[in-house]
């Protein structure tokens, strides 16, 4: 799980649906059952504050939570495409459940994309 976790946040950065889906059809490669691999762990993460098990206020501590947010900004621009050329609706179903009935996720979701932005520009 530490390999799979770090290579999402440092590797994997997908500009397209296209180059996600390369990686996530690539069946049996280390990098398509890494991609699953953080984002059922994060699905699942979110499953205990849809349900109450855990609070949001502790589940948005960025000690527990920040990577999460790293990893959706990454593929939430082209979620739609992804989910329909898988034929999977429920990638990452949870997590964007949990952002978009949270104002304060909303608000971590939108600060991740701003850093990615500007970490993007930064290195052009």
């Amino acid at each position: 799980m530490r390999r799979a976790r770090q290579w999402r946040l440092d590797e994997f950065s997908p500009k397209s649906a296209r180059d996600y889906l390369e990686i996530e059809l690539a069946h049996g490669t280390h990098e398509s059952q890494w991609l699953k691999q953080v984002a059922t762990y994060w699905g699942m993460a979110t499953s205990f504050v849809l349900d109450g098990t855990l609070s949001e206020e502790t589940f948005l501590k960025p000690e527990f939570s920040r990577e999460m947010f790293t990893v959706f900004a990454k593929v939430q621009p082209f979620l739609k495409q992804s989910r329909e050329r898988t034929g999977n609706p429920d990638f990452t179903a949870n997590v964007e459940r949990f952002i978009l009935q949270s104002r304060a996720a909303r608000r971590q979701l939108k600060s991740e994309i701003q850093r990615r932005a500007a970490l993007t520009k930064k290195h052009k």
